[in-house]
């Protein structure tokens, strides 16, 4: 069976992960120069906010063997409004880099990719 995958992004890496444990080598077609090819930026992943799963990152890894490493916890948030003042504390969810940054989820998932990556392709759906 051939398989295309076009974009290295997030999705089109971990669809190629999953199908190389099942024995499907993916083409997988980027038209950027690199992984991660964009400016870098922080995310954060709170898990107030990821019902039912409270922790992505360790479902990613245990459901589906992609392993990703954030770059940082986040144990408190402060949230200000015009008037007001909250603040709360736990294990609240992570921070982690995309784009150029070499620790980038982007980078990451690269690293797990077995496939060749065709860089700079002009490849479409059609």
């Amino acid at each position: 069976m051939k398989v295309a995958i076009m974009g290295a992004g997030l999705s089109g890496l971990a669809c190629a992960i999953t199908l190389e444990k099942h024995g499907i080598s993916p083409a997988v077609f980027e038209v950027r120069e690199r992984l991660g090819d964009r400016f870098v930026n922080a995310e954060s992943m709170l898990s107030i906010l990821q019902k039912p799963i409270t922790d992505p990152v360790a479902f990613f890894a245990e459901k589906n063997g992609i392993y990703l490493k954030p770059t940082a916890s986040i144990q408190r948030l402060l949230v200000f409004s015009q008037s007001q003042k909250a603040e709360i504390e736990g294990s609240l969810g992570f921070i982690n880099y995309r784009g150029r940054h070499e620790h980038a989820f982007e980078r990451q998932l690269g690293r797990q990719v077995k496939s060749a990556i065709q860089y700079r392709s002009k490849a479409t759906y059609e």
